[in-house]
């Protein structure tokens, strides 16, 4: 049995440049925008390094994040 839950949002706009994008992950401060960083960590620390999000654009190529979590919490299976 699958044990992992992946939800897919995807949008078609202008995209984000990857370098920005993986810096925000990464927790960079210096940023305008911590907000993916934050709920990555927090998805990572919940649930630990298998998960997360992937985030997949490139400017004028629209978006997509890949939000990776257990479909069970701990102790609880399928």
């Amino acid at each position: 049995v699958n044990q992992e839950c992946v939800i897919e949002v995807e949008d078609n706009g202008v995209g984000e440049d990857p370098e920005r994008v993986r810096r925000a992950l990464a927790g960079d401060e210096s940023l305008d925008s911590v907000g993916l960083g934050n709920v990555d960590a927090r998805l990572r620390n919940a649930f630990g390094d298998d998960y997360g999000l992937v985030v997949e654009t490139a400017p004028g190529a629209g978006t997509k994040v890949i939000v990776r979590v257990p479909k069970f919490a701990p102790g609880v299976h399928a």
